[in-house]
């Protein structure tokens, strides 16, 4: 619960930065995280621990709010980490959105991030 607090903290002081972070994917600073997104579930270690994301409703926000999420824990993105991969899976009628860093403070250390984005509207199976 205390982890749900602070990421939510976390998100309302990133959500600024992480429109800016999303410039280099739609080439627009207007992009913004929706209040209406939360997450829940676990802390992203497996699909079975994965963070559930909910209340997106364009493909812009739901990759805001992963993003988000990965910098209130490590901060700015392509300052102290940077995005290695992203694919989409499916697993037991779910869809996860399988996302992994590099810790640029880290010598580069890998880290996999498992979102659980099955309510995200274009992502049903």
């Amino acid at each position: 619960m205390d982890r749900l607090i602070v990421c939510m903290l976390l998100l309302a002081l990133l959500s600024g930065c992480a429109s800016r972070q999303s410039s280099g994917i739609r080439g627009d600073d207007s992009v913004e995280l929706a209040s209406s997104v939360t997450y829940s579930g676990g802390k992203g270690e497996s699909t079975e621990d994965a963070v559930i994301i909910r209340g997106v409703s364009k493909q812009s926000e739901g990759l805001i709010a992963e993003y988000t999420y990965i910098s209130g824990i490590h901060g700015i993105k392509n300052k102290n980490w940077s995005l290695y991969g992203q694919t989409i899976m499916k697993e037991n009628g779910k869809v996860y959105e399988v996302i992994e860093i590099k810790l640029i403070d880290f010598n580069n250390e890998q880290r996999i991030y498992y979102f659980d984005v099955t309510s995200f509207p274009w992502k049903k199976q």
